[in-house]
């Protein structure tokens, strides 16, 4: 037995000075020098050693002084003590060939020359963290200064240990929190996804975050067979990068994560990583997969020095980055579906023959070609533009008024015409049409533009076309209507001719007489015509007084032989009064609706009848034409006022006849109401102020 060594105050000293150089000490490294150091002095050992619990409850060597690699790893194993012991006790084994508690121990301690142990627990805040070896190649007693300083020892050094840890793990924490940071900002910046994501690795990979993980990759996994495409990579060597290109779902590790959908921690390469590449070394994985509301997106594998037992923060940390990677994927992808859908739309509002134009806040944020060739300004040149620019400056008030009224609703307003200032200067009435929208993401109000005098431009070439349409369809009629008093015209004529040379002229008088006069009666037939034509189509500039009755007979008479090769005309004239207005235009309108009629009924039928009648009411006079045809639709009812809207076969009309019709008549201060029931005919009904007095058409 050694001798026993008695209390003084130099071991006190000396485990004062211990406990400085423990709390200076600033790394664990640091921390187990000092300590180790310190013991041997104070408990006059040889040897000494530092275990600590690992995640599985086992006591492993961290530090040690004078012991084999050999000692230390067959003596790993659990703490004598314990778990839920608060305040364990130092356990003292002053003669280790003697001691029947060693067991298999026994023999590897005398291989180790141990002759005296003592296991001094390191507990902080009650709980045990591992425990404080003191050794001796000599059988003895270590007496109770000893055990007081060495457990006061442990108590500080499970301090440190807690202390350096803590400072360890927030250090780790806020560079994984700055790196969290950064990842956010990566991820509201521009760029191809790839390009991003190969950012983003970087940055994971950068620092301490991941303790020793300074290499990875990352995959993007397709959507319907989770087959993973490498997409970034980090210090990975040119074998990984091609093999491992491509990897299928459920096929080695980072396979397996993506079947999964679940995260992966090794230590070692072990039999479930299939990828084997020449002069590959042992290592570690950290894989986790990048999931969005149950969405295999992609894989990202982290890889970790060989041995390295995983720990569940970097698990924590890992799930953490893949959200962020996830939104970042979502958002990248969603831009891209937004500028194709963005470049459609864009190709659509190109092409249309609508001018639409886009603003947000008060300024154009897009413009068609037909905005910019109305507007006269050059292509793009609108872009960024002040929206009032455009807008005159009596209507800039109701402009920002609807644009308000818009952005604050949600719902689109009526149409309105406004007028407009072009690039140089002019002033143009626009007929717009405005909806709120979302535009690139932000709200916006799109508006759809028609130049208002084009329009009527085209509106009176339609017109024009119409009207020679409807001259067209009476040149068919007239052109009969002539030729049979133009026969007997020219017969009559003939035979007086020869009449009057072939006989002496008082025994051919008689005849020859009667001959010219149906002669005279035939041409004022032609001349009657030709007049009701004239007067038909043409258009006077102040309005007259026109007789109802005359514009009913001319009407018919022009309209006779096309509307009798379906049906009866049938004339009931009652109205005693004039009207005042167009002649002509009125004629059209009677014209038209005569033509609809005949077309509305089946043609070699003489079944049908179409009325043409007129009678007084109050003020007004009332028109009417009837017929007993087919009738309208009760859907397309609502479209026969339509511009350009027909039921005729191409070539056979404009669909511009009621439209026409309607306007002339409310030109003339007057009503059109059409009624129609399918399979039982259509009626017709004009309404015309009245006038008391008339005088003649100037002819």
């Amino acid at each position: 037995m050694l001798p026993r060594h008695s209390p003084s105050e130099a071991l006190r000293a000396e485990g004062f000075d211990a406990l400085l150089a423990l709390g200076h000490a600033s790394t664990l490294e640091a921390i187990y020098r000092a300590a180790l150091s310190s013991i041997c002095v104070i408990c006059r050992v040889d040897r000494a050693a530092i275990l600590l619990l690992d995640d599985e409850g086992v006591a492993r060597f961290v530090a040690s002084r004078g012991l084999s690699e050999e000692y230390c790893a067959a003596v790993e194993g659990p703490l004598p003590w314990s778990a839920d012991d608060s305040a364990p006790e130092p356990l003292l084994m002053p003669d280790v060939a003697s001691d029947p508690n060693l067991g298999r121990h026994a023999r590897v301690l005398r291989d180790e020359g141990v002759g005296a142990l003592a296991f001094v627990p390191l507990v902080f805040e009650g709980c045990l963290l591992g425990k404080f070896m003191l050794y001796s190649e000599q059988a003895r007693s270590f007496d109770t200064d000893e055990v007081e300083v060495a457990t006061s020892l442990a108590g500080h050094l499970a301090a440190s240990i807690v202390r350096v840890r803590r400072g360890a793990d927030r250090e780790r924490h806020l560079v994984r929190e700055r790196t969290l940071r950064r990842l956010l900002e990566v991820s509201l910046d521009q760029g191809s996804l790839e390009d991003l994501l190969g950012r983003c690795l970087r940055i994971i990979l950068e620092g301490s975050a991941l303790h020793d993980a300074s290499r990875g990759v990352l995959f993007l996994a397709d959507p319907s067979t989770r087959e993973l495409t490498m997409v970034a990579e980090c210090g990975v060597d040119e074998a990984i990068r091609s093999g491992c290109a491509l990897v299928e779902a459920g096929h080695c590790l980072c396979g397996w994560v993506a079947a999964e959908a679940r995260y992966l921690a090794k230590p070692h390469v072990d039999e479930q990583h299939e990828g084997r590449f020449p002069h590959m070394h042992d290592h570690g994985h950290r894989i986790a997969p990048v999931v969005a509301d149950g969405e295999l997106l992609g894989v990202l594998n982290c890889y970790a020095e060989a041995g390295r037992k995983p720990q569940d923060s970097d698990r924590v940390f890992l799930e953490a980055v893949c959200r962020v990677l996830a939104g970042i994927i979502t958002r990248r992808r969603a831009q891209d579906a937004l500028a194709r859908a963005k470049k459609d739309l864009l190709g659509v509002l190109e092409l249309a023959p609508e001018g639409i134009a886009i603003h947000r806040e008060g300024r154009f944020v897009y413009a068609n070609p037909v905005v910019e060739r109305t507007m006269g300004y050059e292509q793009g040149e609108l872009l960024g533009a002040p929206l009032l620019q455009v807008v005159a400056a009596e209507e800039r008030e109701a402009v920002i008024a609807r644009a308000h009224q818009m952005m604050e609703t949600g719902e689109a307003v009526p149409p309105r015409t406004e007028r407009m200032i072009r690039k140089d200067g002019s002033v143009v009435a626009i007929e717009v049409v405005a909806v709120p929208v979302d535009f690139e993401g932000l709200p916006s109000i799109l508006v759809m533009a028609r130049d208002v005098e084009e329009r009527e431009r085209l509106a009176a070439k339609a017109l024009e076309a119409d009207r020679l349409i409807a001259l067209g369809t009476l040149a068919a009629g007239v052109g009969h209507e002539i030729n049979n008093p133009l026969t007997y015209v020219t017969a009559n004529l003939s035979y007086a001719l020869e009449a009057l040379v072939e006989s002496d002229a008082f025994e051919a008088g008689h005849d020859v007489l009667e001959a010219l006069e149906e002669a005279r009666e035939g041409a004022g037939r032609i001349a009657g015509i030709v007049r009701d034509l004239k007067d038909m189509t043409r258009s006077l500039g102040e309005p007259v007084s026109v007789s109802v009755e005359e514009l009913l007979r001319r009407a018919s008479r022009l309209l006779t032989k096309q509307v009798g090769e379906r049906a009866r005309l049938v004339v009931e004239h009652a109205a005693t009064r004039s009207v005042r207005g167009d002649p002509g235009r009125l004629g059209q309108v009677l014209l038209n609706l005569l033509v609809n009629a005949s077309h509305a009924c089946t043609r070699g039928s003489t079944e049908h009848r179409i009325v043409l009648r007129s009678w007084d009411e109050g003020a007004h006079v009332c028109i009417e034409v009837a017929d007993d045809g087919e009738g309208i639709p009760p859907e397309i009812l609502g479209r026969i006022y339509d511009p350009f809207f027909t039921t005729k076969p191409v070539g056979q009309g404009t669909g511009l006849g009621l439209s026409i019709c309607r306007r002339i008549i409310d030109e003339h201060h007057g009503s059109l109401k059409l009624e129609s029931e399918l399979g039982s005919g259509t009626r017709v009904t004009l309404r015309l102020p009245a006038i008391l007095e008339t005088r003649p058409v100037v002819e």
